[in-house]
């Protein structure tokens, strides 16, 4: 008996869900790429090859899973919706190249899961030659702190391949002052390399989203700026107070209430102008700033809590 074909076109995965009586969970974010053409241009992105084990955040119902399979030494296909788990190991069964894993990628959308981070390190095991890289089509909710949390946390990525909306590709490059400089942007400046390589109109998608897309590619450095685990978890209080001065912004962010004036003269001691607004601040100089409170953490990180099952 043959295992059922993967469903690509926007006729097949419609005809999937109405066999299954149910439709796409729209909380998950679940809009699948139908475009063959669009599938290999992300593993080419991805530079996927023999010597790769693969993290694929989101297998669906398997198209990119499958073309990930075909290239790669080893894939991870992590899922969270147990209706598109079944379908996708179906068509797709486990094997020597090919494991699932069922669950969130994140414990409480601050910390990658731990079971899932285990689950990978035995891959590793398995596979002490092979370099990790993760590709994915995010959805809008875990995209920002998925990215914040492998760039900052997870040593030892050779490579990020994400398909996100276009104002999550948007926040990755943001330049310091704009409106899109966030946590994200920061934490991509500190520790990685990243850039848009292409769009994708919603129409690459079924269901369509209502908003346009991108693909981005991001190289983690090889070491981590020392801290950026303690600055990656500040700083979203941080940018709450993004266009305050930074001796009153500080003074309540990362000080503990110490009056303004001496917030002003710590930030002083620094050599950043107390009076610019803490968005215009570069990456490097939010990371200065953790001198303030004598950071020594080494970024590496370690992660509690969070449920998940590995499946071979």
């Amino acid at each position: 008996m043959t295992n059922p074909r993967v469903p690509r076109s926007p006729r097949e995965i419609a005809s999937f869900f109405r066999a299954l009586g149910s439709r796409p969970f729209r909380s998950l974010g679940q809009n699948f790429l139908t475009d063959p053409g669009t599938l290999e241009r992300i593993t080419d992105a991805a530079e996927v090859g023999r010597g790769d084990r693969v993290v694929e955040v989101g297998s669906g119902l398997g198209t990119l899973t499958r073309v990930l399979a075909e290239r790669a030494g080893y894939v991870r296909a992590v899922e969270i919706d147990d209706r598109l788990l079944r379908a996708c190991r179906a068509s797709l069964p486990p094997g020597e190249r090919l494991g699932y894993w069922r669950g969130d990628c994140l414990a409480a959308k601050s910390a990658l899961d731990p079971d899932l981070e285990q689950e990978i390190d035995n891959d590793a095991r398995r596979f002490p030659d092979f370099a990790e890289k993760w590709v994915g089509n995010l959805p809008y909710s875990i995209a920002t702190p998925l990215l914040v949390q492998l760039l900052a946390t997870r040593g030892g990525i050779a490579r990020v391949v994400a398909t996100v909306q276009r104002e999550v590709a948007d926040r990755l490059v943001a330049s310091p002052g704009g409106d899109a400089y966030g946590a994200l942007a920061v934490v991509a400046g500190l520790a990685a390399r990243a850039r848009i390589t292409f769009t994708l109109p919603p129409g690459a998608f079924w269901p369509p989203p209502k908003v346009d897309s991108a693909v981005v590619v991001i190289e983690p450095l090889s070491e981590r700026p020392r801290g950026i685990s303690e600055l990656a978890r500040r700083l979203p209080l941080l940018f709450s107070q993004r266009r305050k001065t930074l001796g009153p912004a500080l003074s309540r962010t990362l000080l503990g209430g110490v009056p303004a004036a001496e917030a002003r003269r710590r930030i002083e001691a620094l050599g950043i102008d107390s009076r610019r607004r803490l968005e215009s601040l570069s990456p490097g100089e939010f990371l200065a700033l953790l001198q303030l409170l004598d950071v020594t953490n080494s970024g590496a990180g370690s992660c509690e809590g969070g449920q998940g099952e590995g499946i071979p």
